[in-house]
């Protein structure tokens, strides 16, 4: 695409992804760590944990930090973003995750990112993929080029995700070209199998 939002889906962990930026999101009142945040701060040796101690970082919704991988990971930057209260985090406020993560890579001028669910817990992808779509072609609108997003999830969950982000552009409004590829990528992680994936790969007609 010469313009729009291409998503894919990868089960490699997030240290190892093909892409120029990665992020993940971390709540104000969630210790230790989980999911993608704390992925990523184990490879960053607690970084992010020794800035939480600090009180330089607090979690609250907003905040953001930006860290250099320091070639622990093999993207070169890092992005965190605060979520606020596990309580009062829902579909809406994934939605704007997302859309707030994308607008930042875009304005750091990067064209892939590497997102794990903000907020999301393993196996429960499916019931936030269309919030995810929906906040990621949100931050697109704008766009004059191409954007590519990596969703990383375990293996297991790849083909419920493919047909959950499949069903939700399907009844999504789109301002901006939107391509799914939710099938295996072309180099896959040793020990996973084509079975994981459907080999899906669709061009989605912009809708006005």
């Amino acid at each position: 695409m010469s313009r729009g939002l291409s998503v894919q889906i990868d089960p490699l962990p997030l240290e190892r992804v093909e892409v120029e930026l990665v992020a993940a999101g971390y709540f104000a009142d969630q210790r230790p760590l989980r999911g993608g945040a704390a992925r990523a701060d184990w490879r960053l040796c607690a970084q992010v944990s020794n800035l939480l101690l600090d009180k330089q970082l607090t979690g609250e919704a907003g905040e953001a930090v930006l860290l250099p991988s320091g070639g622990r990971l093999r993207a070169p930057r890092v992005l965190l973003l605060g979520l606020g209260r596990r309580a009062s985090y829902g579909l809406p406020q994934v939605q704007d995750a997302v859309r707030e993560l994308v607008l930042r890579a875009t304005a750091l001028g990067v064209r892939s990112l590497g997102l794990s669910g903000p907020g999301i817990i393993a196996g429960d992808f499916a019931r936030h993929a269309e919030a995810i779509l929906a906040g990621a072609l949100e931050a697109m609108k704008e766009a004059r080029r191409s954007f590519r997003l990596v969703l990383v999830l375990p293996p297991e969950e790849a083909r419920a995700a493919a047909r959950a982000l499949e069903e939700a552009a399907a009844g999504l409004r789109r301002d901006v070209p939107l391509e799914l590829l939710t099938g295996a990528p072309k180099r896959r992680p040793r020990g996973v199998g084509a079975e994981h994936f459907r080999r899906v790969s669709s061009s989605l007609p912009h809708r006005d």
